[in-house]
């Protein structure tokens, strides 16, 4: 079950650093907080042009932190610097 579904996009589309991230990571913290138990969160990254690990390694792990490693799913990453970037953040 979706509990709750990140558009990345929402946060612009170059994604660039740890200050931006932590920014926005607390702009969807109390969401994160008031998921139901079991519940996914979908971190959703089409439409963004550019993530760099920093802010990859920065949010996910953060989302990962509050609602579970397993319960967290990637879409969007078609495009080979989003995986790169994600693969290089280490937590996958």
């Amino acid at each position: 079950m979706v509990g709750l579904r990140i558009n990345m996009v929402d946060f612009g589309t170059f994604l660039s650093d740890r200050k931006k991230a932590d920014a926005d990571f607390l702009s969807v913290e109390p969401k994160l907080l008031a998921m139901p138990d079991g519940a996914v969160v979908v971190l959703n990254f089409e439409g963004i042009s550019m993530l760099t690990p920093s802010f990859a390694d920065e949010f996910i792990t953060r989302v990962r932190s509050v609602v579970g490693k397993d319960r967290v799913e990637i879409e969007g990453t078609d495009d080979s610097v989003l995986q790169n970037a994600i693969e290089t953040a280490d937590w996958v």
